[in-house]
């Protein structure tokens, strides 16, 4: 080390010939060291919230699940409402998701909204169906779904992707202060966990201005990287103003935006090119429009600014490489602030088979998510039940031909960009399950 910079890398015979009479020598006597490692996905403000109200991670059944959300009901006054998150249904016996009846049960008087662990569904009871006038003749919104009993057409409470902002927006918003405490709850667990950058993957104006109020106090204590959700006016502003590198000595950056661009496997919001095969009548979604992300894509490209876009059906892989090769060839070169932007697909989960050159041609980052969900109590699931849920999801032989071609995309070319789950991971545990694949 020189100063604060790794000045070589190498064998402790090399190291010394730099040494000097005021070279200061730390022997670890054999001990593993590591760089700091990054968190490569995040959403720090959702796991400040998440720890601030009802968090449900670990509820390995129905009967946890309701157990805990009943808990709270009886903290909570009649009328207000009851908000969560982190619950996940894949491995509950049966695996279903809950409905408005079961929390009914337990929450007639309150309404209730709680989100999915993956942050791309929700569940809600009757109060609160009933505050967002959500009955049987609600029409699906754009890029979202309402979901139905087959046989009456009532909304049985679970609301996919942007269907959420229905009940969602009848949420009292959390003051500032409470948003800024939410941010630092978030920052404080990420550092327990072991990390000391993180990027967060997405953000609104005014969480950009929390963000960098705590900076400007000195609160903030690891490197941090932040996208701007986009597309809508507050990635017309980060536009305007252009991308913030090494600001802080170094350790906040903003230059990119971020896309949701369909929703989760398991909620079975991500659109594929077939039906899912135990819920034939859905395909999925895509949740922004292609003609509001081609200016902005051309744009970006001309003033500097990364896209990661949020893509894991093989419809949504598919048409968002196509909606940046469209962009590369649209701006040329000479248009260009970064002549070879790094643009990425987060998730990246099921590929199209005719997009097999499209990531490595443009030399694009897939942020594939390897279904490993570590938990925080030092536990973990991994391939073996993962992928015996997307075959149930997509037909065995669809979750193998995924596998195939992402790793003929490697071998073309394509960048991997290892990321942590929806759940909560320990940095050094998701090294040493990396390593144990490797």
């Amino acid at each position: 080390m020189k100063g604060d910079r790794i000045a070589f890398v190498g064998s402790n015979e090399n190291a010394k010939k730099l040494a000097s009479d005021k070279t200061r020598i730390v022997d670890l006597r054999g001990r593993t060291v590591v760089p700091g490692m990054t968190d490569s996905h995040c959403h720090i403000f959702g796991i400040g919230e998440r720890e601030m109200n009802l968090n449900l991670e670990g509820t390995n059944s129905r009967e946890d699940f309701l157990a805990k959300v009943k808990a709270r009901v009886d903290q909570t006054e009649r009328g207000q409402w009851i908000i969560g998150r982190g619950w996940i249904e894949t491995f509950w016996k049966p695996p279903q998701f809950p409905s408005h009846t079961d929390l009914d049960k337990i929450a007639p008087d309150n309404p209730v909204f709680l989100t999915r662990a993956d942050g791309h569904a929700a569940i809600t009871n009757t109060a609160a169906l009933k505050i967002a006038k959500i009955d049987k003749n609600a029409a699906n919104p754009f890029g979202g779904e309402i979901l139905k009993d087959k046989t009456t057409g009532e909304p049985t409470g679970m609301l996919l992707d942007n269907a959420m902002d229905l009940a969602a927006k009848h949420i009292p918003k959390p003051t500032e202060a409470e948003r800024e405490k939410a941010f630092l709850l978030g920052i404080d667990r990420e550092i327990g966990l072991g990390w000391c950058e993180i990027q967060n993957a997405g953000s609104h104006a005014g969480d950009i201005k929390i963000i960098r109020k705590c900076f400007d106090e000195g609160k903030v204590k690891l490197r941090f990287i932040n996208a701007v959700y986009g597309p809508g006016e507050d990635v017309q502003q980060f536009l305007r103003e252009g991308s913030t590198i090494n600001a802080y000595d170094y350790h906040f950056t903003q230059r990119t935006i971020k896309v949701i661009f369909d929703g989760a496997l398991g909620s079975r919001g991500a659109a594929l090119l077939k039906p899912y095969s135990d819920a034939p009548d859905t395909s999925g979604f895509l949740t922004e429009k292609e003609s509001d992300l081609k200016r902005m894509f051309e744009e970006a490209l001309r003033r500097g600014i990364q896209v990661e876009t949020h893509a894991i059906g093989d419809r949504t892989n598919r048409t968002i490489l196509d909606l940046y090769q469209n962009a590369f060839k649209a701006v040329p070169l000479d248009q260009r602030k970064i002549r070879d932007p790094r643009w990425r697909v987060e998730h990246a989960l099921f590929r199209a088979g005719s997009t097999r050159n499209g990531a490595s041609r443009w030399r694009l980052l897939l942020a594939k998510s390897h279904q490993i969900r570590l938990h925080h109590r030092g536990w973990f699931r991994c391939t073996g039940r993962a992928r015996r849920t997307n075959d149930r999801i997509l037909r065995r032989g669809r979750a193998q031909e995924r596998e195939r071609i992402f790793r003929r995309r490697l071998a073309s070319g394509a960048s991997r960009h290892a990321r942590a789950s929806a759940e909560d991971v320990h940095a050094l545990a998701g090294l040493r399950h990396l390593r144990r694949k490797r």
